[in-house]
């Protein structure tokens, strides 16, 4: 297994001792949840090289984000499609995605070069910084579509994008376009909510 870096795993527990408030039940829903991603990352971190700690977190929270929201399903034998669209900055993080189940859901993991539309069965895009040229055009085409989309380029969430990566004091953190959600056809638990810095669209 690979070593564990002591700075990066105090720094996510600082981050859910930051975002903890007296009220207890939203202390044990930043826990759980934040468990789950270290969870996540401790078997992430065996499967990657040269990738960065930003990536390596934000790998570790995709398929927790999956599991807080519920898609309109019609066959339960339906994979979970993860798709990277542009650069890959995860490289490898994501492989140990295909290895979970999501509410009886197998996984599988894709990467595109570039956006060329919807095809076939999409449930969580990220979608990386190399294709910030292309954020509108992607979010039209996929209009009122279930389809979870998720990236890390600054202004994601105003124009349309569900979950928005964002970075201070030293932690990941997110916003929420919960009108976008809710456009898709998307339900999202409300204990993912309370774990955003900031929700649009309540």
């Amino acid at each position: 297994m690979a070593l564990v870096n002591i700075n990066f795993l105090l720094g996510i527990v600082r981050m859910s001792q930051r975002r903890c408030t007296i009220d207890s039940i939203r202390r044990t829903v930043v826990l759980f949840f934040m468990s789950l991603v270290l969870i996540s990352w401790l078997f992430i971190s065996t499967a990657t090289g040269d990738v960065s700690e930003e990536y390596q977190v934000k790998a570790a929270f995709l398929p927790n984000f999956a599991r807080f929201v519920t898609w309109p399903w019609d066959n339960k034998a339906t994979p979970l499609v993860f798709e990277v669209v542009g650069e890959n900055p995860f490289d490898t993080a994501l492989e140990p995605v295909r290895e979970q189940s999501f509410k009886g859901h197998k996984a599988v993991v894709k990467y595109l070069a570039n956006w060329k539309g919807k095809d076939g069965d999409l449930h969580v895009l990220f979608i990386s910084r190399s294709m910030k040229g292309h954020i509108r055009k992607i979010l039209k085409s996929l209009k009122r579509s279930p389809v979870l989309t998720v990236s890390d380029i600054k202004g994601f969430a105003l124009h349309g994008g569900m979950i928005e990566f964002t970075e201070h004091d030293g932690s990941i953190h997110f916003i929420i376009n919960l009108e976008a959600v809710r456009k898709a056809g998307l339900e999202m638990n409300f204990q993912l909510l309370k774990l955003a810095d900031k929700v649009i669209g309540k």
